[in-house]
């Protein structure tokens, strides 16, 4: 890495992370992929956290030196490079010169948005919830297959409100749509997919849901849920105390 000792690291833009005194949590959108990164990792990382215009390896390598002034500089410095070498290598930073952003290469979200809102939004005015959950399990899964994790949460960010509620229709009774279409769909529909499917389907409602995906470090686990006005909807409400958010779409 002598050549790009001079050049400043980022942390890439479809990375989303979470620190605290026992390490780093960091998810990759991009590779669907949750790391664990603890002791000087954990370090380095909060220090490109703090630098968005990035750090080089010798800022690095000064404040680490300054902070544990008993280590050897040499084998700090050995420690910086092959840290964020990993760091490329899992796609989670990158040197600021190819910070370009996520792949354009996969499908515009309007183009899988548009016609399942309009689908979406029929099924609902017919009052048949369920169907549209069916309906939405299916298109959660065929994005999940053909375009990748990254772009079903861009899907579920871009997923309009509607201006006005329809009915009476609560947040209880979205989710027991939901519930319904899990036990008839042919396939297992994990949390990721039953969260989608239920913030989308309740701002077809005019329901302003948000899914939520969180990480805990004992056991190791990620976790998919719906929040309304910061409850959650359709799970246990102590979910939010056992796992750290990560992202809110």
């Amino acid at each position: 890495m002598a050549s790009e000792r001079d050049a400043r690291f980022v942390i890439s833009p479809d990375v989303c992370s979470t620190t605290d005194k026992d390490g780093t949590i960091v998810l990759s959108i991009e590779r669907d992929v949750i790391y664990s990164i603890i002791d000087v990792g954990s370090l380095i990382w909060s220090r490109l956290m703090e630098c968005p215009q990035g750090a080089t390896v010798n800022m690095i390598v000064g404040d680490l030196c300054h902070q544990f002034r008993d280590a050897p500089p040499n084998q700090v410095r050995q420690d910086v490079e092959r840290l964020l070498s990993d760091f490329r290598g899992k796609g989670l930073a990158r040197i600021t010169e190819t910070n370009a952003g996520w792949p354009s290469n996969r499908r515009p979200i309007t183009r899988l948005i548009l016609p399942a809102t309009w689908a979406g939004s029929v099924l609902v005015k017919l009052r048949l919830d369920t169907l549209a959950a069916l309906f939405g399990m299916a298109a959660v899964t065929l994005i999940l297959k053909t375009s990748g994790f990254a772009t079903l949460l861009q899907a579920v960010k871009n997923w309009p409100v509607r201006v006005q509620r329809i009915g009476v229709t609560t947040e209880g009774r979205v989710c027991a749509a939901v519930d319904t279409a899990t036990t008839w769909f042919p396939k297992q529909a994990l949390c990721l997919q039953r969260s989608a499917v239920t913030a989308c389907l309740l701002r077809l409602h005019g329901i302003d849901g948000q899914m939520v995906i969180g990480c805990r470090k004992i056991p190791f686990k990620a976790h998919a849920w719906v929040e309304v006005n910061g409850l959650v909807t359709n799970d246990k409400r102590q979910v939010q105390e056992f796992y750290t958010v990560l992202v809110r779409c």
